[in-house]
């Protein structure tokens, strides 16, 4: 027989709802906090790989006095030998055109939340980034900082 002294194990349905609702709004702040930190790093990995690519054609030029002739629908990975993008494949696309006096790298976002991302590196050193973090407007950062 049972006693009424005796303490029913297990939680109310009120400890369980409010165990919920508190796990409900950490996740609410916690995933756009996350998926910010997921496009901040992409973006910066991109930049990188825009400027490792203008490296390169650098280089190319020190060596010839001309920068390496590529058309917009080269493969960069073939095309310049030794590069090839640290950003995973799917996050972003990335394409050059160039002539012996000029070029211009561009890298287009397509994962969720870059989707209207773009960098651009021309060969005076100038890096214009737009609508690639919360942060740029139409009008684009010097991604150069």
């Amino acid at each position: 027989m049972q006693t009424r002294n005796q303490a029913a194990a297990g939680f109310t349905l009120i400890e369980l709802m409010v165990a919920i609702a508190i796990v409900s709004i950490l996740a609410a702040v916690a995933v756009p906090s996350y998926s910010s930190f997921i496009s901040k790093g992409q973006f910066n990995t991109a930049k990188a790989d825009t400027k490792a690519v203008a490296l390169l054609m650098e280089n190319y030029y020190q060596k010839t006095l001309a920068y390496k002739t590529l058309a917009s629908t080269a493969n960069l990975t073939t095309a310049l030998k030794g590069w090839s993008p640290a950003s995973t494949s799917s996050n972003y696309t990335f394409s050059a055109v160039s002539t012996a006096s000029t070029y211009i790298i561009t890298a287009k976002g397509r994962a969720t939340g870059n989707t209207s991302c773009t960098i651009v590196v021309k060969e005076d050193g100038s890096c214009r980034a737009t609508f690639c973090l919360k942060s740029t407007a139409s009008a684009g950062i010097d991604c150069n900082q």
